[in-house]
C-alpha cells in the first residue's frame, strides 16, 4: 500500500531536475543575463538532466548559481569587488599578525 504524499524516486528526480532548471533560469535573469539566454540555459539543464548527462554537475551548478544570486540579493558585494575584498582581508590579517608578533 502506497502512502499519500510520498514521492517515488523517479518523481523526486524529475522534480529535482525541473527545480534546478527553474532556479538556474531565475538566478541568471537576476544576474542580468538576457531573458532568452537564461531560458536557453534552463532548457539545456532540464534536457541534459533528463537524458542523464552530467546531472550531478548541473544540479550542483544550479544550486551554486542560486546561492550566488541570493547572496547578491541580500547585499553581498558584486563579484567585481571580490578581489579588492580579498586583498583588504589579507592586508588586515597581515597587520594583525604583525601586531600580535610584537
Amino acid at each position: 500500500m502506497e502512502s499519500e504524499g510520498v514521492l517515488v524516486p523517479s518523481d523526486r528526480a524529475s522534480l529535482t531536475y525541473m527545480w534546478s532548471a527553474f532556479a538556474a533560469t531565475v538566478s541568471l535573469i537576476y544576474l542580468s543575463v538576457p531573458f532568452g539566454k537564461s531560458l536557453l540555459i534552463g532548457f539545456f539543464i532540464l534536457t541534459s538532466c533528463f537524458l542523464g548527462v552530467g546531472k550531478r554537475w548541473l544540479v550542483g551548478g544550479s544550486f551554486a548559481l542560486s546561492v550566488l544570486a541570493l547572496a547578491l540579493m541580500c547585499g553581498f558585494p558584486p563579484p567585481a569587488e571580490w578581489l579588492d575584498l580579498i586583498r583588504s582581508g589579507l592586508q588586515l590579517a597581515g597587520s594583525m599578525h604583525q601586531a600580535m608578533a610584537q
